[in-house]
C-alpha cells in the first residue's frame, strides 16, 4: 500500500436480530481512492459482502485487505482493474463513524414497523428524523417511525418528546457529499475524529440556535474565547440566543479528547478545517 492512495475507513451502527434478540453491532466499509481516476473503490472483504459484515475481529487491516491479496496480485493490480469504476464521494450517511469505538458508542436507533405484522423492517441511525418534520429537500414519511434502545436484546419504546440529542456533521443530501469527505478527512487529523466530527456539529448547532446560519463568521474563535472564559456553571448568551450549559461542558471534553478546535479556513476559503 503506497502513501499516494488515501483510504477511509468508515463504520456504521447497526442492529441484527438473532432468534428474539436484537444486538447491536458494526459494519465497516474500506475504500480506497483510486489516482487512476480519482474516484474510490470499495475494497470487498474476503466473503464478498463488504457492507454487511459486522463484529470487532472485521475491523482490522489484515482482514480486509486478503480479499485483494488473493485475487490481485497487488493493490496496484486492484486499482488498475477498477479504473473505470468507483463513486466520487463514499460518506453517504449522516450516521456514519471514522472508528469503531464512535459506532460502538452509538445508543439509539430507529425501528421502521410493519403496521400489519408489526415485524421489525428495519433499524437504522437517521439522526432527528423523528424530532422534527421532514425538511422540503426530503420527502421520506417519518410517521411510521417508533424510536427504540436496546436493553437486554430487547427493543425499548422511547418517548419522542424526550430523545437525547444525536448530532452528526455530515449530511445525507447528495449535494453535501463532497463536503461529508472533506470533513471527514480533516477530522482524521485527530487522534480521536469521531470526537472532532461531534464537536464541530456541537459549534455548528450553537451558530444556527444563536444566528440561524451553520458557521458565524468567527465562530470558532468566539467559542474558543467563551469556553476559556466559562465559569462552568451557566448558560452564556451569544448573538440572538445563548449556549447551554450542556453544550459548553460537552465542547470542552470533546476538545480534550479530539485534541483540538475548529476554525474557519481564511487562506483557502473552503470551509471549516480542525486544528490540533
Amino acid at each position: 500500500m503506497t502513501n499516494s492512495n488515501q483510504q477511509l475507513t468508515l463504520y456504521y451502527p447497526c442492529v441484527v436480530q438473532i432468534l428474539d434478540q436484537f444486538v447491536q453491532t458494526i459494519s465497516v466499509e474500506f475504500w480506497i481512492q483510486n489516482p487512476i481516476n480519482d474516484k474510490w473503490n470499495l475494497v470487498v472483504l474476503k466473503d464478498g459482502d463488504s457492507s454487511s459484515m459486522s463484529g470487532y475481529t472485521y475491523a482490522t487491516a489484515p482482514r480486509k485487505m486478503a480479499y485483494i491479496n488473493e485475487e490481485y496480485l497487488s493493490i496496484e493490480a486492484f486499482l488498475q482493474a477498477k479504473k473505470e469504476e468507483g463513486v466520487d464521494y463514499p460518506i453517504r450517511h449522516k450516521r456514519t463513524y471514522l472508528t469503531v469505538k464512535g459506532a460502538a458508542s452509538h445508543k439509539l436507533f430507529w425501528t421502521w414497523t410493519n403496521p400489519q405484522t408489526n415485524k421489525i423492517e428495519r433499524i437504522h441511525w437517521h439522526p432527528l428524523a423523528i424530532k422534527a418534520k421532514a425538511s422540503e429537500d426530503d420527502q421520506t414519511d417519518y410517521s411510521n417511525i417508533t424510536p427504540v434502545k436496546i436493553v437486554n436484546g430487547k427493543l425499548i419504546t422511547l418517548e419522542k418528546e424526550n430523545l437525547p440529542s444525536n448530532r452528526a456533521a455530515f449530511s445525507e443530501f447528495l449535494a453535501d457529499r463532497e463536503e461529508n469527505l472533506r470533513l471527514a478527512l480533516e477530522a482524521l487529523k485527530s487522534p480521536n475524529p469521531d470526537a472532532a466530527l461531534e464537536l464541530l456539529a456541537i459549534m455548528e448547532e450553537i451558530s444556527k440556535d444563536c444566528f440561524y446560519a451553520s458557521w458565524i463568521m468567527g465562530n470558532g474563535y468566539n467559542l474558543a474565547s467563551i469556553l476559556k472564559s466559562w465559569d462552568g456553571t451557566s448558560n452564556v448568551n451569544y448573538g440572538g440566543g445563548e449556549i447551554t450549559q450542556q453544550q459548553l461542558a460537552l465542547m470542552r471534553v470533546l476538545s480534550e479528547l479530539s485534541q483540538g478546535w475548529w476554525f474557519w479556513d481564511e487562506d483557502q476559503d473552503t470551509g471549516v478545517i480542525f486544528q490540533s
